[in-house]
């Protein structure tokens, strides 16, 4: 049951990031902090890789490649909506996706632990 919560949060998490990176407007909050937009990119990727991580047990080479794809994606696709393709957006997905693996592989651990406590009890 844990493991298809955390799958679907993880399809959640991919539309959200699709909606709020190919929207015709930039969502980033008017705000005086610099670089605001790749804190939120590597945010986004962060949560999306731990979830993936967590959820579907890829290997860390495969995590980094699929988010690599789909921020490299993201990024070609933008200018169709009125956006700007930013190679340093890719690169803090790439950062948030690296951190995000390292999360995930915690919370893999995590579940296997809740796993086996719940056969004991």
């Amino acid at each position: 049951m844990r493991l298809r919560a955390i799958r679907l949060v993880a399809w959640v998490v991919s539309g959200v990031i699709l909606a709020l990176t190919l929207s015709p407007t930039n969502p980033t909050p008017p705000v005086s902090v610099a670089h605001v937009d790749k804190l939120m990119h590597a945010l986004a990727f962060f949560m999306w890789a731990a979830l993936v991580t967590a959820g579907w047990r890829w290997p860390g080479w495969l995590v980094l490649i699929v988010a690599a794809g789909f921020g490299g994606v993201i990024e070609l696709v933008q200018p169709l909506t009125g956006r700007d393709a930013e190679l340093a957006d890719l690169g803090a997905d790439m950062v948030g996706a690296a951190a995000g693996f390292w999360l995930g592989l915690r919370l893999r651990a995590w579940t296997r632990r809740q796993k086996l406590r719940d056969k004991v009890a």
